[in-house]
């Protein structure tokens, strides 16, 4: 009978670590799961605003192209009705930095197919603009005048270049809009999901948690009423 006693006794401390070890182990396992859900959503929250920043990069760099593209037509212009070296300053100046800017422009936008094509065709067109500019300054340096026709050309591919320009920063403006709106919802989305799968886990963890620690206390008055027969049964 001793022996028996002490088997149930020993089943009796096994069933009560494993108990306990449930107790434990569940609670930590829920709130992992949210702390897991929590960072996913953090971390896709952050790649939608850098998508953001993306667009903010090529607008900045779509309006800087366009400031020198401008430079050079207002420095070419003013210099051929004038003759004013003072304003080849701002043209040359131009000119030697349109490149570089127009193929960062381009790195920036190789992940988006229409711009990239929209971009070759005004590469294209500025490279001939250019091209005649450096001419018509070198005559206008010997003093011949510009034939009005060329003028006219010149200006045509300049409006056809700058109209490259507007509809790429209008289809920037609007990505950057729509990606805006889509962080904005995200963020709002993943609070709500926060907050719901905080309650519902909160839920779980007391509702389960409540009824371990029924079964524990049951399982410790179970333990200490065996531990009372067994002192009755070692004293008589």
């Amino acid at each position: 009978m001793e022996i028996d006693m002490e088997r149930d006794s020993l089943d009796d401390n096994v069933a009560f670590r494993k108990l306990l070890t449930r107790t434990l182990v569940l609670p930590l396992a829920l709130l992992g799961l949210l702390s897991a859900v929590f960072v996913g959503q953090i971390l896709y929250l952050k790649t939608l605003n850098r998508w953001v920043d993306h667009t903010d990069q090529v607008i900045a760099q779509a309006n800087l192209v366009q400031k020198l593209f401008l430079d050079c037509e207002t420095g070419l212009r003013g210099f051929a009705l004038t003759h004013d070296s003072d304003f080849l300053d701002p043209y040359t100046g131009a000119q030697s930095e349109a490149p570089a800017a127009l193929n960062k422009l381009s790195f920036l936008v190789s992940d988006n197919p229409v711009q990239t094509s929209r971009l070759r065709e005004l590469r294209t067109k500025w490279e001939s603009w250019s091209a005649t500019s450096i001419r018509r300054v070198a005559e206008a340096k010997q003093g011949k005048p510009v034939p009005a026709e060329e003028s006219i050309a010149g200006k045509a591919t300049m409006d056809s270049i700058r109209a490259l320009v507007r509809q790429l920063l209008r289809d920037e403006e609007g990505l950057r809009a729509e990606r805006s709106r889509g962080a904005e919802d995200w963020s709002w989305i993943a609070f709500g999901l926060s907050v719901s799968l905080a309650l519902l886990i909160g839920g779980a963890i007391a509702l389960v948690g409540r009824r371990q620690l029924v079964s524990l206390s049951g399982r410790y008055e179970d333990a200490l009423t065996l531990q009372r027969k067994q002192n009755e049964i070692l004293r008589q």
